[in-house]
């Protein structure tokens, strides 16, 4: 550490603006940075499996990957990581129905997911991929509306940049009188971080 500190000062001077930071300024630090990743720090049987799957997907192998992310949720089964890694495997794939179930299964569980920003692009894996599945899945809606399928064209928006777009997908689909619970609470979730109050009080 010594030796990096001198070959690089800019690094020295990061930590020492980091240690200037009161800990909530560096926690909201922490949380502006996009998620890039659902793997922890340390190994564990967990994290091996969220490591797989990762790595599955960054070469496109998206089924392989969601039987990854399967096996993490049965390893720990509280952790609601690997089912919303497994929501983004089988969108990817294109089994929307398994992906949006799983996905909100995992928001259900976790709905404050919603405070980080998430880079989509660098979880599933490929930009290209995203564009196929907000096209196709575009294309259904314009055929069949539903609050599930809504939902998955609005995070693929919203957490790929387009948060205008996204945002009032996510909404729409919240606001289906067939929609679930989890969807109306991550969408107050993305609306208090932008400063909007929650669909219940909107006019």
């Amino acid at each position: 550490m010594k030796a990096a500190l001198r070959t690089q000062p800019e690094l020295a001077a990061q930590l020492r603006e980091d240690a200037a930071r009161t800990p909530q300024e560096y926690i909201d630090r922490l949380n502006d940075a996009p998620l890039t990743s659902f793997t922890g720090g340390g190994p564990s049987p967990v994290n091996n499996e969220l490591l797989k799957a990762e790595a599955l997907m960054d070469i496109g192998s998206y089924t392989e990957a969601a039987e990854r992310y399967a096996e993490a949720a049965r390893l720990d089964p509280v952790n609601p990581l690997p089912l919303i890694g497994r929501g983004h495997a089988l969108l990817a794939a294109g089994f929307y129905r398994s992906a949006a179930e799983a996905l909100l299964c995992g928001l259900d569980r976790y709905p404050d997911l919603a405070r980080f920003r998430m880079d989509l692009t660098a979880l599933m894996g490929s930009g290209e991929v995203i564009d196929m599945r907000r096209a196709d899945i575009a294309k259904q809606l314009a055929q069949r509306e539903s609050p599930e399928l809504r939902f998955l064209l609005g995070y693929l928006e919203y957490h790929t940049g387009d948060t205008a777009r996204g945002l009032e997908n996510l909404t729409r689909a919240a606001t289906d009188p067939r929609a679930t619970s989890v969807m109306g609470r991550y969408v107050d979730v993305l609306r208090a971080r932008g400063g909007a109050p929650p669909l219940k009080e909107q006019p």
